[in-house]
């Protein structure tokens, strides 16, 4: 779906406006040989329209891409060019938070930082609820052939620590899988991935006593799981 907002825009031009912006992915998809069905609409209220667009038709899951930069101001696009520091607090907010809220059907928020391929993937962990994402992790495995490595984050003796019998029959299933405990997101490990799969909640909890760690990220999937 591509949503231009300002419902002011003269109704001749937004077919143009359609052809250029699906031009990319329907030419991937050509190339793919899947069949996709591409939406688009001019609207004053993009995070109303695409909940309201949720609750009309049974969708599943809702991606939706996240800026590395969420600042429009003059003075912060300047700065942006003269540095990388990158502000993980800043990605889920406004319009991206009214999804993760309201839709109802699983939520991913991508944050693309330079993607190529799914070949070496993390799975963080902290909640017992965030065993969810095994689901996602075996889809990679699946379609990709891609090597996962899990990271508990907290303390070994931690009353909320997951179940060792989960993690340890995702282990057995998929033996070549590297499991690692920590207190913290060990940059060494995060800058050698290429994916990394987050519950929304767990970034939620993380993103701003770990800024300095989350530099080194990869591209990566925040995922709020139907309720």
């Amino acid at each position: 779906m591509h949503l231009t907002v300002g419902t002011e825009v003269n109704p001749i031009h937004t077919e143009n406006f359609e052809a250029v912006s699906f031009a990319p992915i329907l030419e991937e998809a050509q190339r793919l040989n899947l069949s996709i069905q591409t939406h688009y609409d001019v609207t004053n209220d993009v995070g109303q329209y695409v909940v309201n667009r949720i609750k009309q038709e049974s969708f599943e899951f809702l991606l939706v891409g996240a800026g590395i930069s969420m600042s429009a101001l003059p003075q912060d696009i300047e700065a942006a060019k003269h540095t990388k520091w990158f502000y993980p607090g800043a990605l889920v907010k406004d319009k991206t938070r009214q999804f993760i809220e309201e839709a109802q059907c699983s939520v991913g928020v991508f944050v693309n930082r330079d993607f190529e391929k799914a070949n070496d993937v993390i799975v963080i962990l902290k909640k017992p609820k965030d065993v969810f994402l095994f689901r996602y992790a075996k889809n990679v495995i699946a379609f990709n052939q891609a090597k996962i490595s899990i990271l508990e984050l907290g303390d070994a003796l931690a009353k909320n620590r997951i179940s060792e019998g989960v993690i340890r029959e995702f282990l057995n299933t998929y033996p070549s899988t590297t499991f690692i405990r920590s207190t913290s997101l060990p940059v060494a490990v995060l800058s050698k991935k290429d994916l990394m799969l987050i519950s929304y909640e767990t970034w939620t909890d993380i993103s701003d006593h770990e800024k300095e760690a989350l530099q080194a990220m990869p591209s990566t999937l925040i995922i709020r799981k139907s309720i």
